[in-house]
């Protein structure tokens, strides 16, 4: 037997609602979260709930019930259905009847029972639905005579051509009755093939009659990039609803018990009572509190309570406005606290004008020492980034969405607006950006970035490019330090903004170690900022990266490699485009390139002379 684990913070992404999971050879795929059974404990965080339009969010189950429920549990079902053996090459299609609990799918004919390996490839569409390659029909036409095309038989061999060389030509499903096969050669392209057919629904759903599907289907590989695209939103807890309260705490505890589960159904005042006892037994609190915080709770579910607005209506720019608001006596218990520091300490240092220069464009760092971030999953696509979306609860209505919540510290840096807004509005940095953004529209990722703005494509370049240098300081990796980007132009009543938060957080409720914000206090925030635009000025791969009309993913960044600029997946908000290190230190579009020219001259030494 074995035990198939998955991380609590991959149960939103990438291991989330439709997305396929390997594990030791197996290949599994995530229900929908109404095969939940009402499992997982309740997460709160209103101004999030409110900008997805659901009432709640919920983190996946991860223990039995008390009270006779199905088991807590992630529900993963086997896909593809269609397994072989590697030893005899039988296939197998699988039917839930033939599993074992926590035993992979074993060979029933070999010897020592050799583990089946999953077929590669299935079949998918924009329309967001997932299906195996129907193996019978695409062996069967292949037959050359009128008994092999009556043949209706199940009984498949996954095979190797011999001489056929090595690509998808020299691989056959053969019929093991009537012998009629067919190579894998052009299946990728078979979209009008009779087995190629869209199943008009997810693997775990079982629909006699499923919906017509009008969309093209398409082969894929099971394991490639374009069958899963995640929508993950989130949102950081700020003021007032991250202050520290009795009761709201107390409210968390009694809505994540059992009981409560059972008391958002049950209408008999028998059981209520008896439930709220054992409420108040477990959280140490009287009867009465617990009554009180149910028939608000449960009023809330039902929608009788007032509903929460935001004050603005824009979860970044919220944010923004508490991340540079000051705030004094907050409680060590918060979920939200910052501290204000100075860029510049007033001491001496070895390099004063490139310090000043530095700090007429960065206001003074904001130190989250603690933040609470909550992450879910809005829905996911398939082939096409902008395929139809589907909903974790495949549009049951129930009113929730899978999330998790995590705890951890960050930097978070602004930039002065007037030295920005005269930056953005030159002709060559205007220029430069045009051509990013023209490519950005035609991309297939298009939908997935914002809009390329000067003001936007340089406050991600420095985010990846502080990432990198302060990876060597804080104690971090640079794969679990993470981007937040906060770029705005003045538009109507709103005002613009530009910053960006560079943070680190875990699922554990202590938060994170602290050396994150170590690093933003004077006077190394202002040294580890100098470091960053010295690692920028020159790249291994100069001077054709820092030349380059385009590179990455379908050109959509210009100075911006492995060797500079590009973080792990895990670290950006934008799967790694629209960078430019050009708009940072470019000799005619950089933003802070007189910051670098005065340290180098302040040391004796300057390239672009030399040049």
């Amino acid at each position: 037997m074995i035990k198939r684990t998955v991380r609590l913070s991959q149960t939103v992404s990438p291991f989330g609602v439709g997305a396929i999971y390997n594990f030791h050879g197996e290949s599994l795929i995530a229900a929908d979260i109404s095969k939940w059974g009402g499992a997982g404990e309740r997460i709160l965080l209103d101004r999030l709930a409110e900008d997805l339009a659901v009432k709640e969010f919920k983190s996946a189950p991860a223990r039995w019930s008390r009270f006779g429920d199905p088991p807590g549990r992630l529900p993963f079902v086997r896909f593809p259905r269609w397994l072989f053996c590697p030893k005899c090459r039988k296939m197998t299609q699988w039917r839930n009847s033939l599993e074992v609990a926590d035993t992979p799918a074993h060979c029933g004919i070999c010897e020592k029972s050799p583990q089946l390996v999953p077929m590669r490839f299935v079949v998918a569409c924009r329309g967001g639905h997932l299906g195996d390659v129907r193996w019978d029909g695409w062996a069967h036409s292949g037959a050359t005579h009128a008994k092999q095309k009556q043949c209706r038989s199940k009984n498949l061999r996954f095979a190797t051509r011999r001489g056929a060389g090595t690509g998808l030509g020299a691989l056959e499903v053969k019929c093991s009755d009537c012998k009629a096969s067919r190579s894998l050669e052009g299946i990728t392209e078979a979209s009008s093939h009779p087995a190629i057919r869209c199943s008009g629904k997810q693997p775990w759903e079982f629909k006699d009659q499923p919906p017509e599907c009008s969309n093209t289907p398409v082969v894929l590989q099971r394991g490639a990039s374009n069958l899963y695209f995640a929508e993950v939103r989130s949102a950081i807890d700020i003021p007032p609803d991250s202050d520290f309260d009795v009761y709201s705490d107390l409210t968390a505890l009694v809505t994540n018990t059992p009981q409560f589960e059972i008391l958002k159904s049950v209408d008999d005042e028998l059981t209520t009572d008896l439930m709220i006892g054992q409420i108040a037994d477990e959280v140490e609190v009287e009867e009465r509190q617990v009554r009180e915080i149910v028939e608000a709770a449960v009023a809330e579910i039902e929608g009788r309570s007032v509903t929460v607005t935001r004050l603005t209506g824009d979860l970044r720019r919220d944010e923004w406005n508490a991340l540079i608001a000051e705030r004094s006596g907050q409680d060590d218990r918060n979920r939200f606290i910052t501290q204000h520091e100075k860029l510049l300490d007033g001491e001496t240092h070895a390099l004063p004008t490139a310090h000043d220069l530095l700090a007429e464009r960065f206001r003074d760092p904001v130190l989250v020492t603690r933040l609470r971030e909550v992450r879910a999953l809005k829905g996911f696509r398939r082939y096409e980034t902008d395929g139809d979306e589907i909903s974790p609860s495949l549009d049951l209505g129930l009113g929730w969405l899978p999330a998790i919540e995590v705890f951890g510290e960050g930097i978070f840096l602004s930039l002065e607006e007037d030295p920005l807004r005269e930056w953005e509005q030159r002709k060559e940095v205007v220029a430069r950006v045009a051509r990013l953004e023209e490519r950005r529209g035609e991309s297939l990722i298009g939908n997935r970035v914002k809009v390329a703005s000067p003001r936007f494509v340089l406050l991600h370049t420095m985010a990846h490019l502080l990432i990198r240098s302060l990876a060597f300081e804080c104690g971090y990796p640079a794969a679990s330090l993470r981007e937040r980007i906060y770029s705005a132009e003045a538009g109507g009543d709103s005002e613009s903004f530009a910053g960006f938060l560079i943070y680190t957080a875990a699922g554990d409720s202590e938060g994170t170690l602290g050396g994150l914000v170590r690093q933003g206090k004077p006077p190394r925030m202002i040294e580890t900022i100098m470091t960053m635009l010295e690692e920028a000025a020159w790249c291994a791969s100069d001077p054709i990266c820092i030349e380059s009309g385009g590179q990455g993913f379908q050109a959509l960044n210009r100075g911006a490699c492995h060797a500079c600029a590009l973080v792990a997946e895990t670290s950006c908000e934008f799967s790694n485009a629209l960078l430019d290190r050009g708009l940072v230190i470019g000799p005619d579009t950089g933003f802070l390139v007189d910051v670098v020219d005065s340290a180098l001259d302040e040391v004796g030494s300057s390239p672009r002379e030399e040049e």
